[in-house]
């Protein structure tokens, strides 16, 4: 029997989608896996991307950062709760390690919580990082600049980010699946390809669930900020642009009663998010880890806008500049949802023209981690 602990950060989705194929190249590995996961990220996500059994614990390990909207950090909010966080870490830490004592893992794997690093490394419990960033690098990159200088503020925010480097460092191995950012405090590291999931292209399914004809020639374009949910988009102008049909990730009551304009959380239930990459025909996002991973996987056109404040997206542009059909929208191009004339230009790319990269980065995971074991 391989008992794993599994904590996941909820800061949208893309920590999930990064570590669930590596679960489930483990399980299918080593069928005796028994799997614990903790983590913020919905129940009904994790049961659609993983096709083994878990238990769940669904608190949350970690803060990450805390966000306005898909777009826009909010920095009150983040320090707030990190906080709330470390003013109570020796409680936090003990009551963590009085469950790991009683579940007894083999293996600690976080993607990134370094409360549970923290914990199962006092145990000394083996521990896997999985992380294309980590959290002591993108706090101090966008909240320390906003913090007064040698005030008592920024004094206690650099102790935070010891405590962080400090469980980060002590990982027995740290998994670096590209692009990911560098400078990052892990001692024994190990970089590996990057990890995604191959989906199953359906798109006339795809369009027959949506409720159009499935003979429909206008392209779907799937419009998704991650995990996070988009506070505003440009739907008037999607509504006035017929020659698309828009799959939208938003709320669907504030959506407009048109026909080719429909929300993606119709089929979120049904259809895992690689296959829905899979069956569309461009997107328009942002540059987050595993959406960007995925286009190329599936060789999609992607439009996308940056938060600016993030500092993981510079090597992923690098990256999708590489091997992807990608443009950039600046705020103000995004703001005013005229997308379709440069999706159009990206479909008209060859895109057997690009260099294709190594996508195992889940199989070499699974080697890895068994490996270490």
């Amino acid at each position: 029997m391989m008992r794993v602990w599994c904590a996941i950060s909820g800061h949208g989705f893309g920590h999930a989608g990064q570590t669930a194929p590596v679960l489930r190249q483990l399980a299918r590995r080593r069928p005796d896996l028994v799997l614990h996961l903790t983590t913020a990220v919905p129940a009904e996500l994790l049961r659609i991307r993983l096709d083994s059994p878990f238990t769940l614990d669904p608190g949350s390990r970690d803060v990450g950062v805390q966000q306005k909207d898909a777009l826009t950090m909010d920095l009150s909010a983040t320090l707030a709760a990190l906080h709330a966080l470390h003013d109570h870490w020796e409680a936090r830490l003990a009551a963590e390690q009085q469950l790991m004592r009683r579940w007894r893992p083999d293996l600690v794997l976080a993607n990134i919580p370094y409360l549970t690093l923290a914990a199962a490394q006092a145990l000394a419990i083996p521990t896997v990082a999985l992380a294309s960033i980590s959290w002591d690098v993108i706090l101090e990159r966008s909240c320390l600049p906003s913090l007064q200088q040698d005030s008592e503020e920024q004094k206690t925010f650099m102790t935070w980010l010891a405590t962080m480097r400090d469980a980060y460092r002590r990982v027995d191995l740290a998994l670096l699946p590209e692009p990911a950012l560098p400078g990052m405090p892990f001692e024994r590291t190990q970089r590996i390809p990057p990890i995604t999931t191959l989906g199953s292209g359906q798109p006339q399914l795809l369009r027959r669930d949506m409720g159009w004809q499935p003979d429909d020639p206008r392209p779907v374009l799937l419009v998704t900020l991650g995990g996070i949910a988009a506070s505003t988009l440009p739907l008037a102008t999607l509504v006035a642009e017929r020659r698309a049909l828009w799959l939208v990730d938003y709320e669907a009551a504030a959506l407009p009663v048109v026909d080719h304009v429909a929300p993606l959380r119709r089929i979120r239930q049904q259809w895992s998010f690689p296959d829905i990459i899979a069956s569309v025909d461009g997107v328009v996002s942002k540059p987050g880890y595993g959406l960007s991973v995925d286009c190329v996987m599936h060789q999609k056109p992607l439009l996308y806008v940056r938060r600016g404040w993030f500092p993981d997206e510079e090597p992923i542009c690098h990256w999708l500049s590489r091997y992807g059909r990608v443009h950039e929208l600046s705020v103000e191009q995004f703001a005013t949802g005229y997308w379709l004339a440069p999706l159009q230009q990206l479909l008209q790319q060859d895109a057997t023209a690009l260099p294709r990269p190594r996508l195992d980065g889940a199989e070499v995971a699974c080697e890895a981690l068994l490996g270490l074991l």
